[in-house]
């Protein structure tokens, strides 16, 4: 893949994070610290990466990467508290959602050039 390329897909991937973004949230409908499951965190709704963007950029736009967490989950917890938090990924997330994210991680080369349609057509069959 040539510089050029990268740059494009770089961009469509950043282009495309609104939408992700927002089915992630609609997926979700609630924060999913909480550890009383019924959304009591309360606040704005964020789409918070597993496996980080900036070190994972071919799985930004992969579903099971990404989880809804309110604003206060994701900024003051999620980020800052790293070890605590994968503790609860690994509490919290099914076995077989992890199973198949640390799978797409492994063989995440296999998504470069990924089309836009390509993308999308990932979304629905994840139901997104």
């Amino acid at each position: 893949m040539t510089k050029l390329h990268r740059k494009k897909a770089t961009a469509m991937r950043y282009q495309l994070w609104p939408e992700f973004s927002k089915r992630i949230r609609v997926r979700d409908k609630r924060c999913l610290v909480d550890g009383h499951g019924f959304g009591v965190c309360g606040g704005v709704l964020h789409a918070s990466h597993f496996y980080p963007k900036g070190s994972h950029p071919l799985l930004m736009l992969f579903p099971l990467n990404c989880c809804a967490m309110c604003a206060r989950h994701h900024l003051f917890w999620w980020h800052r508290n790293p070890v605590e938090a994968w503790q609860w990924y690994v509490h919290v997330i099914p076995h077989t959602w992890r199973d198949q994210l640390e799978c797409m991680r492994m063989n995440a080369l296999g998504r470069k050039g990924m089309t836009e349609a390509e993308l999308r057509a990932e979304w629905e069959a994840w139901g997104i």
